[in-house]
């Protein structure tokens, strides 16, 4: 955890602030220093505002980091400040080459977190890796002796170790610190008795664990599994629940959405549902609902979300949830452009830059298809290049978040 989420960050950021120690002899200018002045404070508010374009269930997004950084900053804010926001923010602040090395560095750590990794992908991230690692010594170290604090291990273990360990001991996120972290925070709110504190945790520890046991060797004792529906849910299988508010009156689509109705359904009347829970605990909402609540305050965006079919990933906007006369649940998606391929060559895939077209890349989708909410946030772009581009920044393990024990409340609307 600390090595992917807190000590890379750490270094990335006082290389770009400039508040890395330099040596007397060190007069040079540092090129790569760019998060100074205005341009910090600027650029902190930018990341403060990127907050109502993140789901609920990323649960903490980032705060300002020139006012929040050295004040309890958590390491789910570092990860999605730095390696979910950076390639789109850092962008149009760094020079070509050094966001480029950023670049590489986020896919390889993007590929580590997940809970489960190819062989082909295991491959890639040692590439990307390894040559994060040599360029940033090419591009920061350059080899001099009054630079050599800059090579903090944290690069070294990224670069040579990462990858090996993985397929030693498995994905990272199986082994990660958050789960012990976590445990020591549940047992230390049991402790009660000020006396022999690390006595009463121990058997709070020796205590849950039997419990745990107890479950596994009868599950039927286990009050905690499964969930309890809504009033009004349908259960569709597999973790997938359909979720109000319903609409009480069939809404008439019309013009592209309505003809889109018409040729797959034979009608352009539905009633439209607002919630939609996935397999990974996620609830993705949709615009049906989103601009009620709109009315009488400004919501977290929760209504997008990512979609594979046929081995081809999309991103799309969920308008809403309807059900046909067949009793198949289906989602009106409007699906974001292409990404640019220019700017996911030059990232090494990190960045997924798209154009948001409406009703003019509509579709229906059937809802097994929805694979996790996602974030889209509005790309910083340079005076040459054209506005109306986002991208996109996915949580962290999310693939199965469920073992974390993070799933959205069903009944919060």
């Amino acid at each position: 955890m600390h090595l992917l989420l807190l000590n890379l960050e750490d270094l990335l950021l006082c290389l770009w602030c400039g508040t890395l120690k330099r040596e007397v002899s060190n007069t040079d200018a540092w090129e790569w220093v760019k998060l100074v002045g205005s341009t910090w404070e600027d650029h902190g508010k930018t990341v403060a505002n990127t907050t109502q374009y993140f789901p609920s269930s990323f649960q903490r997004p980032p705060r300002n980091p020139a006012e929040k950084l050295s004040s309890g900053y958590k390491a789910t804010e570092y990860y999605l400040y730095v390696f979910g926001l950076g390639p789109g923010l850092f962008r149009t602040i760094l020079d070509a080459e050094y966001w480029q090395n950023f670049c590489q560095l986020t896919s390889g750590v993007c590929i580590l977190l997940q809970w489960s990794i190819t062989g082909g992908q295991i491959q890639n991230a040692q590439r990307l890796l390894v040559n994060f690692a040599e360029g940033y010594e090419n591009l920061y170290y350059q080899r001099r002796e009054d630079r050599l604090h800059f090579c903090r291990p944290c690069v070294h273990t990224v670069g040579a170790h990462a990858v090996s360990e993985i397929i030693r001991l498995g994905p990272g996120a199986y082994s990660t610190q958050f789960a012990m972290e976590r445990t020591i925070g549940d047992l230390g709110q049991e402790v009660k008795q000020p006396s022999n504190p690390f006595a009463n945790l121990a058997q709070r520890a020796l205590r849950r664990a039997q419990v745990n046991a107890l479950k596994i060797i009868l599950p039927e004792v286990d009050s905690d599994t499964g969930y309890t529906l809504p009033k009004g849910a349908i259960d569709l299988g597999e973790g997938r629940v359909l979720l109000r508010p319903r609409e009480r009156k069939l809404y008439q689509a019309e013009f592209k959405e309505g003809d889109l109705l018409m040729n797959q359904f034979g009608s352009s009347y539905v009633r439209r549902w607002g919630r939609f829970r996935l397999p990974n605990g996620q609830i993705a909402r949709s615009l049906y609902i989103e601009q009620e609540i709109f009315k009488k305050r400004k919501p977290r965006n929760t209504w997008n979300v990512k979609i594979k079919s046929n081995g081809i990933t999309e991103f799309g906007e969920v308008w809403y949830y309807f059900i046909t006369t067949d009793k198949e649940v289906f989602a009106m998606v409007s699906v974001y452009g292409r990404p640019d391929p220019d700017l996911l060559c030059q990232s090494s895939n990190a960045l997924w830059a798209c154009k948001y077209l409406s009703s003019q890349n509509l579709h229906v989708v059937p809802v097994a298809r929805l694979q996790s909410v996602v974030s889209m946030q509005p790309l910083p772009i340079f005076p040459h290049e054209q506005e109306g581009q986002w991208f996109v920044v996915q949580k962290p393990g999310i693939d199965n978040a469920l073992i974390t024990g993070h799933e959205d409340n069903m009944d919060v609307i």
